[in-house]
């Protein structure tokens, strides 16, 4: 190949990369959207290792031609519990992203521990924003390429149209759609997949994903004048922001925070918000 790599290795790596984590607990992470008053607000907590919090990135990138600007956030491929690791082992690729044509993008983990060949979520996450503008053509393109573990991608652009995509390693992907609102946590919603929720208590008996879901709906219910600063608190509050620390507590952490409107562009990032 252009680059060097050999071409089969390349090929291997992205349809079975990280494969040996799918068998790792789940990440915590929460995701909104709500269309209001003609703005479109996306509140958004990821969390993962405490080691990402010091080494986590706001990436910006730029294209000329072929493929759509955007900017992202890494963790920058953590997934050992304790020191984040050599540099040599560090890799960008984007858990969220949002383009020059008001697509965001983002992965939350979902029920399942079973491994599966496709691509790794986070090269669906950037081919996605590369190559769509629109929240119908990044689900087409979601829905279709296989994922090598158990998903959610939660897609939203600046018209409103929002969409939650369940990607079990084994079964159909299903799509929630909404042109008002939408959250995701990590399990599924929909009826054709509930019943695979039950998988999450084997892994984690005490697990918030089902408290954290019904924390946002409630606030969201409330939330008459959506504002960056009102999204930001709801995000920063338990029990959406995780502070886990340790192996015996499974080391999760909220590693970054955000808040946007697609429509004006307003952003606030908050990276490792449990140091500031």
């Amino acid at each position: 190949m252009g680059a060097g790599f050999n071409r089969d290795d390349t090929v291997k790596s992205y349809t079975a990369g990280f494969l040996d984590l799918v068998s790792r607990p789940r990440s915590n992470c929460s995701v909104f959207g709500l269309h209001k008053n003609g703005e479109v607000y996306i509140g958004r907590d990821y969390d993962w290792r405490a080691a990402s919090e010091e080494i986590s990135k706001q990436l910006s990138v730029q294209f000329t031609d072929r493929a759509y600007s955007f900017t992202a956030l890494t963790d920058m491929g953590t997934w050992k519990m304790g020191a984040p690791g050599d540099q040599s082992s560090y890799v960008v690729v984007p858990e969220d992203a949002w383009n020059e044509h008001g697509l965001f993008v983002c992965i939350n983990g979902a029920p399942g521990l079973s491994a599966s060949t496709g691509m790794s979520c986070l090269h669906i996450v950037q081919a996605a924003i590369e190559q769509c503008k629109t929240t119908a053509e990044a689900t087409e393109f979601i829905t279709k390429v296989p994922c090598n573990d158990p998903k959610l991608f939660t897609v939203i652009d600046k018209s409103g149209d929002m969409a939650v995509i369940e990607k079990p390693a084994h079964k159909q992907a299903v799509v929630v759609r909404s042109d008002k609102q939408v959250i995701a946590t990590n399990h599924f919603q929909s009826e054709e997949l509930f019943a695979d929720n039950t998988q999450i208590f084997e892994n984690v008996p005490f697990h918030s994903t089902f408290g954290r879901y019904a924390y946002l709906e409630a606030n969201l219910a409330q939330l008459d004048e959506p504002s960056i600063e009102k999204i930001r608190n709801i995000i920063l509050r338990p029990p959406v922001i995780q502070d886990w620390r340790g192996t015996e507590n499974g080391d999760t952490v909220t590693v970054w925070a955000e808040a946007l409107e697609l429509v004006g562009g307003e952003v606030e990032i908050l990276l490792a918000p449990l140091k500031k």
